[in-house]
């Protein structure tokens, strides 16, 4: 067991929610068919139920396909990729440039190996970046698709209760989804950390029950912690805030993750929620995106895989020459 990177994956985890689980919950501020604490109960849920409906895949992924690692370098590099992730996240949010946790965990993982003379599939790594790319084109496509069909029932008095309705069904599959997919980062973390995974391109990574319970709680109070900051700054993002919007974005969302779960590949969930908004409201007017929030993001997006690509290889370059490798 090693301490430190167990340490580094709860705090991973309480981040991971104020940051990925606050944004999934916010947009039930503009829906009463879920409140608050059920929301943040289901989050919770879907982390934990996620590896279990559809296997551990994706942590596999990330513990050991993108960096073949093996003994002791694996915590090593996994706790460098960690700590370089979150100051990279931690920094640009507080320099309002918002930007992915999961993009800047694989830009520090693949940084890490190139640069320790540990080895990198480069092939994994691009599969990983293409269904990333690849994810808010087709959540926007996706968004734009349920949203003409909610359209025609846009002036029914009933569309409330409509849009209530799938709300009570997409949220749950956007969390299960969410555990399914690009919340395995932290099972992965946690099961290098506990020595929980195998070794190599090939290895598994066990998913005790014990652990993923842990992981839902530790997303979910991180969750609660952040929902406030990020209900206030809701309303400017990329779309006003509408309950359509919410339910649209979050069916599309939902399809894309449990989508690319069944592959084995994580996808962004700052990166398909945004592109699921942005198809939501163009199909309905390119005026109603706001879109210099789209480029800062676009921005944020492009800095961000370089930088903790950079930095992670800068670590582990000085690691290596100091005899740490």
């Amino acid at each position: 067991m090693n301490w430190a990177l167990l340490a580094a994956a709860v705090a991973f985890a309480l981040v991971n929610g104020a940051n990925t689980g606050a944004t999934m919950l916010a947009a039930t501020i503009t829906l009463d068919s879920i409140g608050h604490v059920l929301g943040l109960l289901l989050l919770g849920l879907g982390v934990a139920l996620g590896p279990v409906l559809v296997g551990t895949g994706v942590a596999a992924r990330f513990a050991g396909e993108m960096v073949p690692w093996e003994g002791e370098g694996s915590e090593t590099g996994m706790l460098v990729a960690v700590l370089v992730s979150l100051l990279v996240v931690l920094g640009l949010t507080r320099l309002g440039i918002p930007t992915g946790l999961t993009l800047a965990f694989v830009g520090a993982i693949a940084g890490y190996g190139a640069a320790s003379g540990t080895g990198i599939a480069w092939h994994s790594v691009l599969i990983v970046l293409g269904m990333m790319a690849l994810a808010p084109v087709l959540g926007g496509l996706l968004a734009a698709f349920v949203i003409a069909v909610f359209a025609r029932r846009l002036r029914s008095r009933h569309v409330s209760r409509s849009l209530g309705r799938v709300h009570a069904l997409s949220f749950p599959a956007l969390a299960v989804g969410y555990g399914a997919s690009d919340g395995q980062k932290m099972l992965a973390i946690s099961a290098v950390a506990l020595g929980l995974t195998g070794q190599g391109a090939s290895g598994s990574v066990a998913a005790p029950t014990l652990l993923l319970v842990a992981l839902g709680v530790l997303f979910t109070l991180g969750s609660a912690a952040g929902y406030r900051s990020m209900s206030r700054r809701l309303g400017q993002g990329v779309l006003p805030v509408r309950p359509v919007y919410a339910v649209t974005s979050e069916v599309a969302t939902a399809a894309a993750l449990l989508g690319s779960a069944g592959v084995g590949t994580p996808v962004g969930v700052a990166q398909t929620l945004t592109g699921s908004l942005i198809g939501a409201g163009a199909s309905q007017g390119l005026g109603r995106v706001r879109w210099p929030q789209v480029s800062t993001i676009v921005v944020a997006w492009v800095v961000t895989l370089p930088l903790t690509f950079g930095i992670a290889a800068a670590v582990a370059g000085g690691l290596r020459a100091g005899g740490a490798l």
